[in-house]
């Protein structure tokens, strides 16, 4: 192994290092909290999420009216 795949494999280790942390600090901000604590109860509550991005669903019928 020459020098050079040594500094690339160091360069790599470095940038996946500071990758992560990077990411645990992301997901630990106090600007995620509430999201992710709403996350959390969707899998034991009955209630959509409080903020929805997708639109409603058309049945083919409204589809093809709407297309004509």
């Amino acid at each position: 192994m020459s020098a050079d795949w040594g500094l690339a494999a160091g360069l790599w280790t470095a940038f996946s290092m500071l990758l992560f942390v990077l990411v645990v600090v992301w997901a630990y901000s106090r600007h995620n909290r509430s999201r992710f604590a709403e996350a959390a109860q969707l899998a034991v509550s009955d209630q959509l999420p409080s903020t929805t991005d997708t639109k409603p669903s058309i049945n083919p019928t409204e589809q093809r009216e709407q297309q004509a």
